[in-house]
């Protein structure tokens, strides 16, 4: 980062509580939900999907090694937001963003990229050569912020796109000012 005059403010990963770990996990659940009836899938049917998928993805739910559910925080440490992270299906070398929300009232000031410059330098820590998402495609300014970290999209239907930054190996720049 630099010294403030240029850039947006850091962010801080600030990592929550088993119990927090599940209320977080619970707010991924419902906002899935509402992505996947929004799309026009069943109730009922989309419950059933999530679940499927964080069987999978959480074995030991939100303990599972290397899953990380933070909270996203001022340099401060005022809570603005929470994400979820970690490796794709055990992979050692594919990191995932499964969730991220950043309060309203801090979006559009370079939040956003500041956070998934942490997230990717956490998950490089940890041994991560790349790092996905995945982003409603009318979110543009998400999409814009995650374009301006480096991640590119690999797959793209009428709700959603898949993105990646493939190079972990090197840090991310910084956001752009």
């Amino acid at each position: 980062m630099t010294d403030g005059r240029d850039s947006p403010p850091g962010v801080r990963l600030l990592d929550a509580t088993p119990a927090e770990a599940e209320r977080m996990l619970a707010r991924t659940r419902e906002r899935g939900l509402a992505a996947l009836t929004g799309a026009g899938i069943a109730e009922a049917e989309g419950r059933e999907m999530i679940e499927r998928q964080h069987a999978k993805l959480l074995p030991d739910g939100v303990a599972t090694p290397g899953h990380r559910f933070v909270w996203i925080g001022t340099p401060a440490g005022e809570r603005i937001g929470e994400t979820w992270f970690g490796p794709l299906y055990g992979s050692a070398t594919d990191w995932y963003v499964f969730d991220i929300e950043l309060d309203e009232t801090h979006r559009g000031r370079g939040l956003g990229q500041a956070t998934m410059v942490a997230i990717a330098a956490a998950c490089r820590a940890e041994g991560a050569r790349r790092l996905g998402l995945s982003v409603a495609t009318d979110n543009e300014r998400a999409v814009a912020a995650y374009r301006a970290v480096g991640f590119v999209t690999t797959r793209e239907d009428a709700s959603s796109a898949e993105m990646w930054l493939d190079d972990l190996s090197s840090p991310a720049p910084p956001p752009a000012g």
